[in-house]
């Protein structure tokens, strides 16, 4: 490979890991305003649509094709927290930073099954939900697959938000 092939494309590496890395910044400061808006009775429903953005956005970057049959309806059904609901910012900024991480892990063809693991365990602790009613996130969970946890996790953040948005995702 040439030398003005490599540092274009150490380029576009370090634009995307910009843009990633950016929109997980974005995305839980956002999340953590409509939260303090919230909490104060005070207008946040306009920044909704911005989070999907976000969110969305987010999403388009880090997906995988991996899927599994029935974890959409399993999550919708169990997943009752907003991600603008989640109360404590460091948590919820750990988590974004986690799931950023393991998409870069996955794109540059690192497998880390533990850490992939230890993510959706995160995400499982994060919004509460209980495992035992989550057949489908068992078996996934028990899989270790990065790109079924990665894609997993991001259907559940997708969910968290109320959809995906059509302006930006």
């Amino acid at each position: 490979m040439s030398d003005v092939e490599l540092h274009s494309s150490e380029y576009i590496v370090s634009e995307q890991t910009y843009l990633v890395d950016s929109l997980a910044d974005d995305l839980v400061r956002v999340a953590s305003v409509i939260g303090i808006l919230k909490s104060i009775d005070e207008g946040y429903e306009e920044l909704i649509p911005l989070l999907k953005t976000l969110t969305s956005e987010l999403v388009m970057e880090l997906h995988t094709t991996s899927y599994v049959e029935g974890i959409v309806d399993e999550l919708c059904g169990v997943i009752s927290k907003r991600l603008w609901e989640i109360d404590d910012e460091f948590k919820l900024s750990i988590l974004i930073n986690d799931v950023v991480f393991l998409g870069k892990m996955i794109k540059e063809g690192v497998k880390d099954s533990e850490y992939a693991s230890e993510v959706l365990n995160e995400f499982i602790e994060t919004f509460s939900i209980d495992l035992t009613k989550c057949k489908t996130l068992q078996s996934v969970l028990s899989s270790g697959d990065p790109h079924l946890i990665l894609q997993t996790v991001l259907i559940g953040l997708v969910l968290s938000v109320g959809g995906l948005s059509y302006d930006g995702g």
